[in-house]
């Protein structure tokens, strides 16, 4: 006799089905250029509301997947709105806070290893201090940085503490109908290219006014928006998507394993999804986030490999499935006149050495740039304060102005993280700096461990957190990418699922604790 279904888990079914065809209507509106678009965002908005308030974050977070697709959209099609600029964010904090009241605990000292916990814990001292910093911009700007600095850690440590499991029915059944709302918008993307800046003109005309600089994208400079605020934003979703492909499990969570025809079909869609982002991210014309798509897809694959039973045969249906790769790709873009035009090698490496004879180049990448910029700028031990690289809000640009010593160029963080850190931050930036070396570290560390008991579908899911983690750590250099999405929401909720993962095996494995590796076991204050 089956278990009665609690009802409650019931309505939340019926609840994302709903909130899962207001979203197909409103791609049906977006494939058909129309502007009813702004009504059916209003209503995704509306239920996403309420899923922020009412339901727990194992449900809310993997809904709020859904919406940070359609988010960018909403702020084009409300004319920037305040509300809705900030509406993801707002969401994103009162999930947050709801678990963590929920869970009254802020630092989950028994599933964290110890520097990490120990670098968090001044890391947020640290930041704590900055919000005073007299060279910054005022102490309500310097807590709205609390958007890029502390909520994604703060959301890291709310998964650690939460009952939400990867391998369950119901996440496995959110990552399934993610999948198909990403796949209907790369045919969006694909739509847009075809028919250029009217079609989108028609959907609103802010897409062509709101922003002067949008009059730019247009003609044959044109790139698809997606259902995202820039253009050739979706690429920037696209990118860091590819590691949930590794958290499909091969059986569900009773431990029945799927049939070796459904697995087969499934490896056939995750390489049509790659391929198709892989098209999307081209025709965008976002090379660097293809470049880093590329690292991580390979990452995936190559930890998978390592930590797979049947290497052989994993290996040969990996070299079947990039040459069957490799060669349909090859013929599909041979055959796009308009793709070949814009994508030739030789124009690439010439626009490349343009650049460098430009010298922006060596300014964004030179490490001796960079060391001039941190002895010239850098202001020991406080830093400028707190967001004052950024324009994220006026008063960051209103205090630039004043700073009577410094010019508003020298303000730039020469599009690299580790100098943004440092410069707004000072010393204290040694942290965030640290953090995020250190994680993926851990998470190398904790697969090793697992490789050893051949848990293959932990491993699985741990992939991404290490792909994705070096990836940063590297791109970093040539962009700011951790404090900011959508790159900071994927990056704390990959290398959350791994920790969970890990701290889940533990359970299982209690052999591999060592009174080195947790909080718990040392001579420290009590968690917050």
């Amino acid at each position: 006799m089956e278990s009665a279904v609690d009802p409650k888990e019931k309505f939340i079914r019926y609840y994302f089905y709903l909130y899962l065809a207001v979203i197909f209507l409103h791609l049906a509106f977006n494939l058909q250029g129309s502007s009813a678009t702004l009504y059916t965002y209003f209503l995704i908005a509306g239920l996403m509301g309420v899923a922020t308030i009412a339901l727990p974050l194992r449900h809310s977070l993997p809904f709020m997947f859904f919406f940070l697709i359609f988010e960018g959209q909403g702020r084009i099609l409300t004319g920037y709105n305040p509300f809705f600029r900030i509406v993801f964010d707002l969401y994103l904090a009162i999930i947050i806070l709801k678990n963590l009241v929920k869970v009254r605990i802020l630092f989950p000292k028994d599933k964290l290893p110890l520097l990490i916990y120990t670098l968090f814990i001044m890391h947020f001292a640290w930041w704590t201090i900055e919000i005073f910093n007299p060279r910054g911009a005022n102490v309500f700007a310097s807590l709205a940085t609390s958007k890029f600095y502390i909520f994604p850690i703060v959301l890291f440590l709310g998964i650690l503490s939460s009952d939400l499991r990867v391998e369950s029915k119901e996440f496995q059944n959110y990552l399934f109908w993610y999948f198909i709302v990403l796949f209907i918008g790369i045919i969006l993307c694909g739509v847009q290219m075809n028919f250029g800046a009217d079609f989108m003109h028609g959907i609103s005309p802010n897409y062509s006014y709101l922003f002067k600089k949008y009059q730019a994208y247009s003609g044959k400079l044109f790139r698809p928006w997606g259902t995202t605020h820039i253009p050739g934003g979706y690429s920037g979703i696209l990118c860091y998507v590819v590691g949930f492909i590794f958290m499909f499990r091969s059986s569900d969570d009773m431990g029945v394993s799927l049939s070796k025809r459904k697995v087969r079909i499934r490896y056939v869609i995750y390489i049509i999804f790659i391929l198709a982002s892989w098209y999307t991210m081209l025709i965008s014309q976002v090379r660097t986030l293809f470049i880093q798509n590329l690292m991580i897809t390979i990452l995936c694959i190559l930890l998978r490999v390592w930590g797979s039973k049947a290497k052989s045969k994993t290996i040969l249906a990996l070299t079947v499935g990039t040459l069957i790769s490799v060669g349909v790709s090859s013929l599909f873009l041979n055959n796009l006149t308009d793709f070949s035009d814009k994508f030739q090698l030789a124009n690439s490496i010439v626009r490349i050495e343009q650049l460098d004879k430009t010298g922006i180049m060596s300014k964004r990448a030179s490490p001796s740039t960079v060391l001039d910029k941190l002895s010239s700028d850098m202001e020991i031990p406080f830093g400028w304060g707190p967001g004052m690289t950024t324009t994220f809000l006026p008063a960051f640009v209103e205090a630039q102005k004043k700073r009577w010593d410094l010019k508003r160029y020298q303000f730039w963080a020469l599009d690299n993280f580790y100098v943004f850190a440092l410069l707004e931050l000072g010393l204290g930036g040694i942290f965030i700096i640290l953090i995020s070396f250190f994680i993926p570290a851990f998470i190398f560390k904790y697969m090793v461990k697992l490789k050893g008991v051949q848990e293959e579908n932990s491993l699985s899911s741990m992939a991404p957190a290490l792909a994705v983690g070096i990836v940063v750590i590297i791109a970093n250099w040539g962009a700011v990418l951790l404090p900011f999405n959508p790159a900071s929401f994927f990056y704390w909720f990959y290398v959350a699922i791994a920790m969970k993962e890990y701290n889940r095996m533990v359970t299982k494995y209690p052999q591999f604790e060592t009174s080195a590796n947790r909080v718990e076991d040392q001579a420290l204050p009590p968690a917050l």
